[in-house]
């Protein structure tokens, strides 16, 4: 019997002091600093909080092993594994009919899904009023732009159509229902090819 309690103690210890399970939640990646400078390192995620301040945080380690934690006013960006996001600035203004959100005001981490002249991005949230439960919206915005257009799940067609009024080629093919919401990312990497001039 002691020797198998010893046995399982080894096993455990090994196992807890194993690279793989120090790292647990580390993924190879980078931050960018508000100066512009890529430093190169580990990075763990936001992890889910009932405190959104503590969610809007990531740990970064660089080589020499500091760990360092970092906010959306911290840094520029940062990729952790396939996964970049931007810090952006993300306000609130309240009109009469919803919430839009404006490039100005507190910032925020926002995942970026496609980059290019518009912008596909996802923020991730705490919705307070579920638990706390996690949850997240996605949004548009042109370089150009100076608010964020959100992409609803209901309505679709009818506020896509509406955004990307200036490519008739984009419009015909939503009204035939070859975008939908799940096809989101596909939508704005053609409009980006076609704000370049290139055949679809």
């Amino acid at each position: 019997m002691k020797i198998k309690n010893f046995f399982l103690a080894t096993v455990l210890i090994l196992f807890l002091f194993h690279p793989g399970y120090a790292q647990k939640g580390y993924l190879k990646g980078y931050v960018i600093s508000n100066d512009g400078d890529t430093l190169r390192g580990t990075i763990k995620d936001r992890k889910l909080s009932p405190i959104p301040r503590l969610y809007a945080k990531v740990k970064f380690k660089n080589r020499k092993g500091k760990k360092r934690t970092l906010g959306p006013d911290d840094i520029a960006a940062y990729k952790r594994g396939e996964s970049m996001f931007q810090s952006v600035p993300f306000g609130e203004v309240e009109k009469f009919i919803g919430t839009t959100r404006v490039n100005y005001g507190k910032k925020h981490f926002l995942r970026v899904r496609v980059k290019g002249y518009l912008t596909l991005y996802e923020h991730e949230f705490i919705d307070q009023e579920c638990g706390p439960n996690f949850d997240s919206n996605f949004y548009l915005k042109r370089t150009n732009e100076t608010q964020f257009t959100r992409i609803p799940m209901i309505g679709f067609r009818k506020r896509m159509k509406l955004y990307f009024s200036d490519s008739y080629t984009i419009i015909k093919k939503i009204e035939r229902k070859g975008y939908r919401y799940r096809n989101i990312n596909e939508l704005v990497r053609d409009y980006n090819l076609w704000s370049e001039g290139k055949e679809l």
